[in-house]
């Protein structure tokens, strides 16, 4: 597979974690999932950036980018199964992917981070990271797809946070 090939279904793979991901952050906010408590430690689990609505959300839109790419890729070159096989992917790649940002949200509040606080690496592979484990349940990814997204992922999180954060859509740049 070459390298324009390899870029295009690893990406065309992941889109549906992206998509669950930046939504949850983009129309989050509201009453948070932690429900303002704190952990044994005094600190809260995840913060007041972890909401209920963001995570419906992130969801809901992860899980319709998994339908419509199973749409619009049946009999394609690019495809790696039905209609069904792409909601299921959808469904394991957005709660993986929801589920390692509040992994990742709930060590940095242990770790002492504050809310929006920068956590290089961690920050932009931890829900790659989620989606890749979930997902594996329904399809494994070869190992240069997962090779090719912990490289392009954080510079594709770079470029839209910044952008997000020009367009005053975010707090911060990262």
């Amino acid at each position: 597979m070459g390298i324009i090939e390899l870029a295009i279904v690893s990406l065309l793979y992941i889109l549906p974690a992206y998509i669950a991901n930046s939504s949850a952050a983009l129309f989050g906010g509201g009453f948070p999932l932690d429900f303002g408590k704190n952990f044994f430690d005094g600190k809260r689990l995840f913060g007041n950036g972890k909401t209920f609505r963001g995570l419906f959300l992130g969801l809901l839109f992860g899980i319709a980018a998994g339908n419509v790419e199973g749409f619009f890729l049946l009999g394609t070159s690019f495809s790696l199964g039905t209609v069904e096989f792409y909601t299921e992917l959808g469904i394991l790649l957005s709660v993986g992917a929801l589920l390692g940002d509040l992994c990742a949200s709930f060590v940095k509040r242990r770790l002492g981070f504050k809310q929006g606080q920068l956590f290089p690496i961690v920050d932009q592979l931890d829900f790659v990271v989620g989606a890749i484990v979930f997902s594996s349940l329904l399809y494994m990814p070869t190992l240069e797809m997962v090779v090719f997204l912990i490289i392009i992922t954080p510079i594709i999180h770079l470029v839209l946070n910044t952008i997000g954060y020009l367009l005053k859509l975010k707090g911060v740049p990262w």
